[in-house]
């Protein structure tokens, strides 16, 4: 499943003040909401809910 977008900068910095121990370089963004993002892993595939308020 590769069909990800790649992150903005703002996007970057609600993640990592969300979850500072994720590495954001290997996740690509899926889908968009309000209060949350969905991360897909570059090379895992594993999918990933982050609640961000952008």
């Amino acid at each position: 499943m590769k069909n990800g977008k790649r992150l903005t900068v703002n996007e970057i910095n609600a993640i990592k003040k969300s979850i500072p121990s994720l590495n954001v370089s290997d996740y690509l963004r899926v889908k968009r909401n309000v209060n949350s993002l969905t991360l897909v892993h570059r090379y895992t595939n594993q999918q990933l809910e982050v609640p961000v308020a952008l």
